[in-house]
C-alpha cells in the first residue's frame, strides 16, 4: 500500500513496454516517454511542483497512478515538495493540479534502491502548466510596402495614369 506523505483524471495505459500511452478524461490519447527514477529507502518517491517561472506551488494536489488506478493523493508543502512512501518498482504517472493552473503530469519508471541505471533521476520535477502567451508586433518598415504586389501595381498604374490625367486637364 502506498502512503501519501504530505487531480486530474489522466489514465495510464500500457501501449507496449517502451511507450506508455496516456488517455485524458476527454478521450485524447498520446504516447510519451518515461523518465527513470531511483526510489529512496522504503520505496520513497519524492519531488517538487513548480510553476512556469520556477516558483514553488504550495497546496497543490498530487496523485500517483498505476495502470488506471489512483494509488494515493497528497498535497504539496509550502516549498512545493511532495512524497509517497511504499512505492515499488514499475511505471507510474504522477499528476498535479494546483490552484489557478492546469493539470500536468510526468511518467516515471521507478527503480528499487540500488537497481536504477546511472542516468536515473533522484526526484520528480513537475512544472504546472499555465497559459503562456508570447507575442511581438513590430510595425512594418516603409520599404516593406513596396515589395507587396498590390502596392507595386498601384504605383505603376498611378505613374502611368497621372501624366495622362494632367495632360487632359489642360494644365
Amino acid at each position: 500500500m502506498i502512503a501519501a506523505m504530505g487531480v486530474a483524471s489522466l489514465i495510464l495505459q500500457s501501449a507496449d513496454a517502451s511507450e506508455p500511452a496516456v488517455q485524458t478524461a476527454g478521450g485524447e490519447r498520446t504516447t510519451m516517454q518515461w523518465k527513470d527514477l531511483s526510489l529512496g529507502a522504503g520505496g520513497l518517491l519524492h519531488g517538487r511542483v513548480m510553476d512556469a517561472s520556477g516558483a514553488a506551488v504550495p497546496a497543490a494536489k498530487v496523485a500517483i497512478l498505476k495502470m488506471n488506478h489512483r494509488l494515493a493523493v497528497t498535497t504539496t508543502a509550502p516549498d512545493g515538495a511532495f512524497a509517497f512512501q511504499g512505492v515499488g518498482g514499475g511505471v507510474y504517472q504522477v499528476v498535479v493540479e494546483g490552484p489557478g493552473g492546469k493539470a500536468s503530469h510526468g511518467v516515471y519508471r521507478a527503480w528499487s534502491p540500488g537497481t536504477a541505471p546511472p542516468s536515473s533521476i533522484a526526484s520528480a520535477l513537475l512544472v504546472q502548466q499555465q497559459d503562456i502567451q508570447r507575442g511581438q508586433w513590430c510595425p512594418p518598415s516603409p520599404g516593406s510596402y513596396i515589395t507587396r504586389p498590390w502596392v507595386a501595381a498601384a504605383l505603376i498604374t498611378t505613374a502611368g495614369v497621372l501624366p495622362i490625367a494632367l495632360n487632359n486637364s489642360g494644365s
